[in-house]
């Protein structure tokens, strides 16, 4: 029999957790069994990418006082836009419910424009993140600059949720009424820097079934608690800031 979770054991701790997965691996469905358990908060990084995707192409938004959140810097907003409206002159619309080559694309333009840049998504995520503090946090990442973000500097867990190619597309086809075969969207970045990358934990999602998936995350979940507040002086410094 399962041990029931207890959002007790995070009273005093301070659990960080970033999940991270190829498309259709069941992040979203883990983050959110996670936040309904144990009451914690969970944040995606794509959120915000997704606000100034739909803010440029379908003017739903402020595309300028969304920018002004992300770009930091004002000397760079104009390049910011220029290359933003460069994008959306040749963008043509997608199959499916979700857009994903708009928001793959509107994030690395923004993460690539400069230097000052690369960690622009992040920056933004970590502020609204320190707003609204949590004893337990789930951050959505895609990226290998987020994974070193909130993993290596900031001394976030890393969890991995996998699940195989098939699975995936049936999931998108279910969800999203289209599944992606484009080779273009499938090497992104978005969904290769995953491959790259080294996880504490990996989490199998190949079933419909979630106990086997809730069962383990739980497990972490306790497993990280326990050991809550081991973080380097340098990760602290940084989580304080």
């Amino acid at each position: 029999m399962n041990q029931e979770p207890d959002p007790t054991i995070l009273k005093d701790a301070n659990v960080r957790i970033a999940v991270m997965g190829k498309m259709a691996s069941g992040k979203t469905f883990a983050s959110s069994h996670l936040v309904n358990q144990w009451g914690g908060t969970s944040w995606t990084v794509a959120e915000r990418i997704k606000q100034i995707s739909h803010a440029l192409i379908d003017q739903n938004g402020d595309l300028g006082a969304l920018l002004e959140v992300v770009i930091v810097n004002p000397e760079l907003m104009d390049l910011a836009t220029r290359e933003l409206l460069r994008f959306a002159d040749w963008y043509q619309p997608e199959p499916g419910d979700k857009p994903r080559r708009l928001y793959q694309e509107v994030g690395q333009i923004l993460r690539d424009l400069h230097p000052d840049t690369k960690y622009c998504w992040e920056e933004d995520l970590e502020r609204r993140i320190k707003a609204y503090p949590s004893p337990l946090t789930i951050v959505d990442i895609r990226a290998k600059e987020s994974f070193n973000f909130f993993v290596n500097e900031r001394g976030y867990a890393s969890m991995l949720i996998s699940a195989p190619e098939e699975v995936r597309m049936k999931r998108m086809l279910a969800r999203d009424n289209h599944a992606v075969t484009d080779p273009k969207m499938l090497q992104h970045v978005s969904e290769t820097d995953v491959d790259e990358l080294d996880f504490e934990f990996t989490v199998h999602n190949p079933e419909d079934d979630p106990n086997k998936l809730f069962t383990e995350l739980d497990k972490i979940v306790r497993l990280l608690a326990e050991r809550s507040g081991h973080t380097t002086d340098e990760q602290q410094k940084l989580l304080d800031l």
